[in-house]
């Protein structure tokens, strides 16, 4: 039976990746920033898990520095070997670019690409000394239609896109 760790899987694209990778079967960690959509999520996806299959919730603030190590040494500690890496966990804004807004660009670009790059590097790592596993990165249309309004979030998913196909 494989495992699927699926960042950012407790909504939207996240949760459908966790739907459809529970009723091919696997064991889930469902990893994001609101307790409350886990809760939500876990509601969802029990009833469509495998005999046998285990869901684990995981919440995690993805976007702080040290985040993907911590998650990559949770599931050492707890003797969990990842066969699937959905990277998923992502924020939007649309607004024109200001000052004030700073930290909210660092963290999406934290969030979309040094956390991403991270786990790709450490889980990665396990899954090419097992010989085996796989990783997907969302990304989005935007990576290759940049707008105003949502610039750092194009360029972040254009980063996902190239770092993806490479």
């Amino acid at each position: 039976m494989e495992t699927a760790l699926i960042t950012g899987g407790s909504s939207g694209m996240g949760l459908e990746y966790a739907r459809q990778l529970a009723k091919k079967g696997a064991s889930l960690i469902i990893v994001s920033n609101s307790q409350e959509q886990l809760d939500e999520a876990a509601g969802e996806l029990e009833p469509v898990m495998s005999e046998g299959a285990v869901l684990r919730l995981k919440w995690a603030d993805l976007s702080t520095i040290g985040a993907a190590q911590e998650l990559h040494d949770w599931c050492c500690t707890e003797d969990i070997m990842i066969d699937i890496l959905v990277c998923n966990a992502g924020m939007f804004f649309f607004k024109e670019l200001v000052p004030e807004d700073c930290r909210r660009a660092e963290r999406m670009i934290d969030l979309h690409i040094r956390v991403n790059t991270e786990l790709c590097i450490l889980f990665g790592n396990d899954m090419k000394l097992r010989k085996k596993g796989r990783i997907i990165l969302v990304s989005s249309m935007a990576a290759k239609l940049p707008v105003p309004g949502i610039s750092i979030y194009s360029a972040t998913k254009a980063y996902l896109l190239s770092f993806g196909k490479s």
